[in-house]
């Protein structure tokens, strides 16, 4: 049993320098089955989310979101071995919500409420003695992490506001073909073309 590689021993361990190889390698590692079941149905949706709705920064928010997260655990942490991809799903979750809102568009908002329905309850999570077996610690480092890529990341709007063609600057009204079944008093006009029967 001696050879038996103990997987937990490669998560993040605060301020000692062997503990900085979990800020990459722990979101891969899990405490148990449940555990990891539990994170990947998480992250998925948030991928897939981040994916469509920001893809032009979707590499850049999750490496950060690995990388920053892992360096707050690693600052602000318990002397243990700390697990599990929670901190990145605090990020992402974090980064959404606030892009969604600082944007101000209808639809990127509306993904926000979405976000905070389905986990604004994590919120509890990231105070001490909440749940004494779960990083804390992670969970906080990651929402910090979310709110500062919010910030920090400028990404376009992927949905563009509607402009019609009388809302251009050069519209010509006599050009227009619906507008010119209008006189001058903006009355409606029989269609020349259009012969009684």
């Amino acid at each position: 049993y001696n050879n038996i590689i103990n997987w937990r021993e490669l998560g993040v361990f605060p301020r000692e320098k062997f503990g900085l190889y979990g800020i990459v390698l722990s979101p891969f590692i899990h405490a148990n089955l449940q555990h990891l079941l539990n994170n990947t149905i998480s992250l998925l949706f948030l991928l897939l989310a981040l994916g469509y709705f920001y893809p032009s920064a979707f590499y850049k928010v999750l490496i950060f979101s690995v990388i920053l997260s892992g360096i707050g655990t690693w600052f602000i942490g318990r002397l243990s071995f700390h697990v599990g991809a929670s901190g990145v799903i605090y990020a992402l979750v974090s980064f959404l919500f606030f892009k969604g809102i600082l944007s101000k568009h209808y639809r990127l908002m509306a993904l926000s409420f979405l976000v905070v329905f389905q986990y604004g309850g994590m919120i509890w999570y990231m105070f001490p003695d909440v749940e004494t077996h779960i990083s804390w610690e992670g969970h906080l480092s990651g929402f910090i992490t979310g709110t500062i890529l919010a910030l920090a990341i400028a990404t376009p709007l992927l949905y563009k506001e509607i402009k019609y063609d009388w809302e251009h600057p050069d519209f010509n009204p006599a050009l227009d073909p619906f507008m010119k079944h209008f006189d001058a008093k903006g009355e409606f006009k029989n269609n020349p073309n259009q012969h009684a029967t």
